[in-house]
């Protein structure tokens, strides 16, 4: 028996990514939460986010990792909705 399978660690993350979507002959961007399976992208939050906090200190945080995805490559919403579909068959 292969016991080496059974223990594969899970890792699950997320962060902020910029997500552009073709609407007509227009393209919208917006920064959206990614959510990630070993490096692998498994779904995003539905709407754009707002920045949040319960004090200056947690929204100013909230600011930072937000601007992080400036950093990243910007996702193609239709790219994702295809990715999402074939993971699902």
């Amino acid at each position: 028996m292969d016991s080496g399978r059974y223990n594969k660690k899970i890792v699950n993350t997320w962060n902020f990514r910029i997500i552009s979507k073709k609407v007509g002959k227009s393209i919208s961007y917006s920064i959206h939460e990614v959510y990630y399976e070993n490096g692998n992208i498994t779904s995003w939050t539905k709407n754009p986010c707002r920045m949040f906090g319960e004090s200056i200190n947690e929204l100013e945080k909230d600011l930072e990792r937000m601007a992080r995805a400036f950093i990243e490559p910007v996702l193609d919403y239709n790219d994702l909705s295809k990715i999402i579909k074939r993971k699902g068959k």
